[in-house]
């Protein structure tokens, strides 16, 4: 059987300026970073340049960042939920996740849009907090479609 798409795309992580910045803008269809906004602006401008000295349309590739994420309208709740997952996996420094209800995730998500960061790969781990993967779906990801005026490339894993 022959596969579905002609080719099968090339996703490239991580934040490298010199190397991995250089060899996205040569051969990726994504980019996928993690940081701020203001670090994901930054990347993607040394992302910009390097395909200038390539020759390649930087809007060919598709920047994602990723982020941990516990939807909650309570603080106290959300922190409970994440050191839950830090313990169970023996993580020595928790993850700088997105926390907040709906509209304060969508708001953040959207930040990063702002900077040309079109996707998000959202990481759970076991314990696997159902209710924030379902809020996700239901709540927070129709007000990112509201504020971007976009579809964002939504990933969970």
């Amino acid at each position: 059987m022959r596969p579905v798409q002609e080719r099968l795309p090339i996703l490239i992580g991580g934040g490298g300026e010199q190397r991995t910045l250089r060899t996205t803008a040569r051969y990726a269809d994504m980019w996928h970073g993690y940081g701020t906004t203001e670090q994901m602006a930054h990347k993607l401008e040394v992302l910009r340049k390097h395909c200038e000295d390539v020759g390649r349309d930087p809007n060919e590739i598709t920047a994602v960042g990723g982020k941990w994420c516990v939807v909650r309208e309570d603080g106290a709740e959300a922190k409970r939920v994440l050191d839950r997952i830090v313990e169970r996996h023996g993580m020595t420094s928790p993850p700088e996740p997105f926390i907040g209800g709906p509209d304060e995730i969508a708001e953040k998500i959207a930040a990063y849009w702002k900077v040309g960061v079109k996707g998000f790969i959202l990481a759970f781990a076991d314990p696997f907090d159902t209710e924030s993967i379902e809020r996700l779906g239901t709540e927070v990801l129709p007000r990112v479609k509201e504020l971007t005026s976009e579809t964002p490339a939504a990933v969970s894993r």
